[in-house]
């Protein structure tokens, strides 16, 4: 086993000796002691606790040897470019931001604009869209919530999740979705909201 490129650590800021770990390439979400973050960097897999061992395994945060990843994500790429039966929707929620960074087009003065939100009318069309693309054969859908920043308006994301669950549900269909986020507005009630409508994943 080894460790996986995609895994990036964040210290918890009233834990010392506690980190959040992602893994781009799963999407899955764990947090972990400082000792076990030294166990996965010095490859001590053989001295881990087997629940530990499990859940890393489990999130792909450690993989087998054998294992390319990077050679997994182009087969991923060139599968989507030749069948029409996954479908990814890139939805923002909002163009708003809570930061002004010297790279990105957003800036405070325009920031929280009503205008820059998503209307009832949009979520309306979205949810449409979607039940379309689903009935013509669609079995794996995902949705991409971006931005902006898409956690300022968390509800709006639990709000169309709830209607993306119940239409691969209507139609016997997989549903996944993923974040892209500053991660400075999320909140252990947010992470538990996103978990349970398949944003991430996590321990």
């Amino acid at each position: 086993m080894i460790e996986s490129k995609y895994n990036f650590y964040f210290q918890l800021q009233d834990e010392d000796e506690m980190y959040l770990v992602y893994n781009s390439f799963s999407n899955g979400l764990i947090a972990i002691s400082r000792e076990l973050k030294d166990k996965i960097h010095g490859k001590e897999f053989d001295i881990m606790d087997p629940d530990d061992f499990g859940e890393l395994k489990k999130g792909g945060f450690i993989v087998s040897g054998k294992i390319n990843e990077v050679d997994l994500i182009k087969i991923r790429y060139r599968q989507s470019q030749y069948t029409n039966s996954h479908f990814t929707f890139t939805i923002c929620p909002t163009l708003n931001c809570n930061l002004s960074c010297s790279y990105c087009f957003e800036t405070l003065e325009n920031n929280l604009n009503e205008s820059k939100v998503m209307n009832q009318k949009t979520i309306n069309r979205i949810v449409a869209s979607v039940d379309k693309y689903l009935e013509n054969g669609v079995k794996n859908f995902r949705a991409l919530w971006y931005g902006g920043e898409p956690l300022l308006h968390p509800e709006l994301i639990e709000e169309l999740s709830t209607k993306f669950i119940e239409i691969c549900e209507k139609y016997k269909s997989h549903y996944s979705s993923g974040i892209i986020t500053n991660g400075t507005l999320l909140t252990e009630n947010i992470a538990i909201m996103l978990k349970k409508k398949r944003s991430i994943q996590y321990k």
